[in-house]
């Protein structure tokens, strides 16, 4: 998530370079290589073109994109138990109050993340960051 805000924050006409994400964010190259991978799959990201002056932006605006996006590029579906995800085989799934309750808390969690926007962590970030000043 760390990346998509700076992205949002600073990705100018160019975009960003991956080493300034990383100094930025204090973030190795191997690992973030990885998580700019998995952004530019999920269709969040794109690498502009150009050596010397290219860089990462968002593709679309942070007011519409949402938290929930930016996970599923890491994982393929929200699930807080093994027998939340489809295609399990539980015997107990269909009377299990354990497995009532888990799955009310994924929709909860998936609900919260859909309604939180780039944007709005955004502005609380900068709302922190104005406190401390």
């Amino acid at each position: 998530m760390v990346v998509v805000i700076e992205l949002a924050l600073y990705q100018g006409e160019n975009g960003l370079k991956a080493k300034v994400i990383g100094e930025r964010l204090n973030i190795t190259p191997k690992f973030l290589d990885a998580i700019l991978t998995d952004l530019k799959r999920a269709g969040l990201i794109f690498r502009t073109p150009g050596f010397k002056n290219g860089g990462y932006k968002l593709i679309g605006d942070p007011t519409e994109m949402n938290s929930y996006q930016v996970y599923r590029a890491f994982e393929p579906e929200l699930n807080i138990h093994h027998c939340l995800i489809d295609g399990s085989e539980c015997t107990r799934s269909s009377f299990c109050g354990s497995h009532f309750f888990l799955d009310m808390m994924n929709e909860e969690m998936k609900k919260k993340m859909e309604s939180v926007t780039v944007k709005d962590l955004i502005d609380h970030q900068q709302q922190e960051l104005d406190k401390n000043s």
